[in-house]
């Protein structure tokens, strides 16, 4: 059986036309482009900044669940030879299930797969009312801070990740630690497994945690965005602790 993908890669004209829940009272919706724009504005407020850290390859991606109902942002940036990128991202839904939020991430270059500091933690609009935009906007400038101590610790944690090696046995045992705090489901322990054995990009054929690492965030890709963050904080708690 083919597996559901859980994310869909989207574009602006298909964001726009998505119909907006019905208003009432007490709940406001947001539009999805207005987050992402939300977003933009906050990264412009940066521009200077990522320039000076050398940061000038860009991209901006949307993502959707199945559903439609849920949306993933992503603005990235890259030094043209760094190994780790900065990724900015507004996330929300139509359907309740997700806050409005933004926070950074990093973005491993040769495979896109995501990385999180837990000292940078999203940052969420909840309110549904009139005043809304007001709130979201405030979030995405908040959530948007420190960019060249956020890059300086994503890469001392690869090093630290780089350094410890492991023996099969010794992902194994990562391997079951992940899955006992639920960072991985039991229908993802083999495609874990699998990504480890056989690593889908040469940079991880190194047996080390930084292999273990990207071969769980690899499969994480492809989960469902509701409560990924909470699973990637999980997964580089775990790793460094490991």
């Amino acid at each position: 059986m083919d597996k559901v993908t859980q994310r869909v890669a989207s574009g602006r004209a298909e964001i726009d036309s998505l119909a907006l829940p019905v208003e009432t009272k007490t709940y406001k919706p947001v539009a999805f482009g207005h987050v992402a724009d939300a977003l933009d504005d906050a990264m412009e407020d940066h521009h200077a900044e990522l320039m000076d850290l050398g940061y000038t390859d860009t991209t901006a991606t949307y993502w959707l669940n199945p559903k439609k109902t849920q949306m993933r942002y992503e603005r990235t940036f890259h030094q043209p030879h760094g190994l780790i990128g900065i990724r900015a991202v507004g996330q929300t839904s139509s359907d309740k299930t997700m806050p409005i939020e933004y926070g950074l991430e990093g973005d491993v270059k040769v495979c896109s797969n995501g990385m999180v500091s837990t000292m940078w933690q999203y940052v969420s609009a909840r309110r549904h009312t009139k005043f809304r935009h007001l709130e979201y906007a405030m979030a995405a400038k908040e959530a948007i801070h420190n960019l060249g101590p956020f890059a300086a610790q994503l890469e001392n944690d690869r090093k630290v990740m780089t350094e410890r090696t492991l023996s099969d046995d010794e992902f194994y045992g990562f391997l079951g630690r992940i899955w006992g705090h639920k960072v991985i489901g039991s229908n993802a322990i083999n495609d874990v497994s699998k990504e480890w054995h056989n690593p889908t990009r040469e940079a991880f054929l190194d047996r080390n945690l930084w292999s273990a690492y990207n071969a769980t965030t690899e499969v994480m890709k492809s989960s469902p965005m509701m409560n990924q963050r909470e699973r990637m904080n999980n997964l580089h708690s775990l790793a460094l602790t490991y």
